[in-house]
């Protein structure tokens, strides 16, 4: 819900760094299968700006100075999340992850100021038979800010070669109405289906999407809320 983007005007510092462990078999925190143990963490904050004297709306730097590598003090983004892979039999497997996230909205969408949510997100598959398979997922994001809280459910089957089904949906107690004076709690809904044939990809599917940013390939853009059907074609070369 809160996807972060570079701010090419702003300039910025920003570090990511990750561990992982895995716990061997046939040990105690190991188990079976072994456990897979990772925890990643990343940062981005602003750097040192001195805006030029007489110079307004102008990005990059020819609107500002700054000390080379010097910080700012303004966080723009950071999340911390631990995350755990284990698999249960050799035909189920989950992973769960928490992650504590800060969120400049107002560097990052122009408005609002900056909160901290938590996410707790929980995810399972099952391979029903070698070409059957059942994946579910649940996350619960808890904040004081933006919109509050919201809760989310997955399940997808996929069927080997080609098909896939999906069914999922969002839910939210304060989305704001259309013309911005009250709030209502509102459910996300989809429903949809894809098959995948050697380049070929077509998927169809039926529901109703949030208002907010959406990235993709590294590109982030607003959408406004939606409902209905959407029909896509992939071909890849």
């Amino acid at each position: 819900l809160y996807p972060y983007a570079t701010q090419n005007a702003l300039g910025e510092w920003a570090f990511q760094g990750e561990v992982g462990y895995n716990f061997k078999r046939n040990t105690l925190l190991g188990g079976k299968y072994g456990t897979k143990v990772k925890l990643n963490a990343s940062h981005i904050r602003g750097i040192d700006r001195k805006p030029l004297a007489g110079v307004t709306d102008v990005m990059g730097t020819e609107g500002y100075k700054t000390s080379f590598f010097k910080m700012g003090n303004e966080t723009y983004y950071q999340d911390i999340n631990l995350s755990v892979e284990k698999k249960l039999t050799k035909d189920f497997k989950f992973n769960l992850m928490y992650m504590n996230q800060r969120y400049n909205q107002f560097v990052i969408e122009g408005h609002g100021n900056t909160f901290t949510s938590n996410i707790f997100i929980a995810e399972g598959k099952w391979n029903i038979s070698k070409k059957v398979a059942l994946r579910g997922e649940a996350q619960y994001l808890t904040t004081s800010g933006d919109q509050g809280d919201w809760a989310y459910g997955l399940l997808e089957l996929s069927v080997l070669p080609g098909f896939m089904f999906t069914v999922s949906d969002m839910y939210n107690a304060n989305v704001p109405n259309a013309d911005g004076t009250a709030t209502s709690a509102q459910h996300f809904y989809n429903i949809g289906g894809c098959y995948t044939y050697k380049a070929h990809r077509l998927q169809v599917a039926y529901g109703k999407t949030r208002a907010g940013f959406n990235c993709s390939g590294g590109v982030c853009r607003y959408v406004p809320a939606s409902k209905g059907f959407t029909v896509s074609y992939n071909f890849n070369f």
